[in-house]
């Protein structure tokens, strides 16, 4: 999978919301186009995608020689998986040997734990982390300067969902467990708050910033629903992800609570990137109320499993702020 920056929506969404609007109505458009084809569920990818998640914190740039840096580093190993890592291996990147384990004889790195080499020789090197059930991640070229925190975790090995919600316990969805980082807090378009919002993911920063860990976002504003439907929203998104992903397609979505439509997007960040799921809702018993947003990146097989309890447990539940 491409390790590629991803660009998070930074125009405020009203902004594109309006400048959509005119651009439609000076063509003479309609905002009211229902067209689409109509799938039940969403589809499962081909290529099982697994792969690691990875926060740096020192300045150093990626890529280049062990010799490129020098001094001391120190690497943070945090297991979000529901196995244990029995072994872990640092090799530097010119070797075609793995060599120790680092952990020794008597340490595993126990599901929810961290371990960390304070005084590791910095340099480039590869990372490999062994599961004691038998499943391993492998990470190419990672520079060692300064702090740089491995985040461990395998999709599909979540185990049991929880359920979470909001700051102001207006909105609510399960995740899996393994989701340990979630953001509660309103949903801001530039320093306006327009609705409630709960982001979730093993690693929220590699969510928000890269093509390379699962999560959602799940946002509900009562302020969009007064400007434009669910559809305008929709189209505003799909504008922003064409940049970066392969459109596959629009299709119908209902439940018992809402009806809308979700675009799928694949490939994202490049060939082997992963799939994405923007669901625009409304509800039924009162279509003006609010807009519903949910986003959901799909990195391997298995997440398409967690999309789909996303989706079966998405709930206004409350007052929005």
């Amino acid at each position: 999978m491409p390790n590629v920056i991803r660009q998070r929506r930074w125009m405020p969404i009203l902004i594109m919301l309006t400048s959509l609007l005119f651009g439609v109505l000076a063509c003479g458009g309609s905002t009211d186009d229902e067209s689409s084809n109509v799938r039940e569920a969403p589809p499962a990818e081909e290529e099982a995608v697994v792969d690691d998640s990875q926060e740096e914190e020192s300045t150093g740039t990626e890529g280049g020689e062990t010799s490129a840096v020098s001094g001391s580093a120190e690497l943070v190993v945090e297991n979000l998986a529901n196995d244990s890592i029995c072994f872990l291996y640092v090799s530097p990147e010119e070797s075609s040997e793995w060599g120790d384990d680092q952990l020794g004889d008597s340490t595993v790195i126990d599901p929810g734990d961290t371990w960390s080499a304070p005084d590791f020789p910095a340099g480039t090197y590869d990372l490999r982390a062994e599961m004691c059930e038998g499943d391993y991640l492998e990470e190419s070229g990672v520079v060692l300067d300064g702090v740089y925190t491995w985040t461990i975790f395998i999709e599909g090995s979540t185990g049991d969902f929880m359920t979470i919600m909001d700051d102001y316990n207006s909105i609510q969805l399960e995740v899996p467990i393994g989701w340990g980082e979630t953001n509660g807090e309103p949903w801001y378009d530039g320093s306006d708050v327009i609705g409630a919002q709960i982001i979730a993911s093993p690693d929220l920063n590699g969510f928000l910033e890269t093509w390379n860990v699962p999560g959602v976002m799940f946002s509900v504003s009562d302020d969009l629903a007064s400007l434009a439907g669910y559809l305008q929203i929709l189209d505003v998104v799909q504008d922003d992800l064409l940049t970066d992903c392969e459109y596959d397609g629009r299709y119908d979505y209902d439940d018992a609570l809402y009806r809308g439509k979700y675009d799928l997007f694949k490939k994202c960040g490049g060939s082997g990137g992963p799939a994405y799921m923007v669901l625009s809702a409304v509800s039924k018993d009162d279509q003006f109320s609010y807009l519903i947003l949910v986003e959901t990146q799909m990195v391997s097989d298995d997440d398409w499993d967690i999309a789909q309890q996303i989706l079966d447990t998405f709930q206004v539940v409350g007052e929005l702020p």
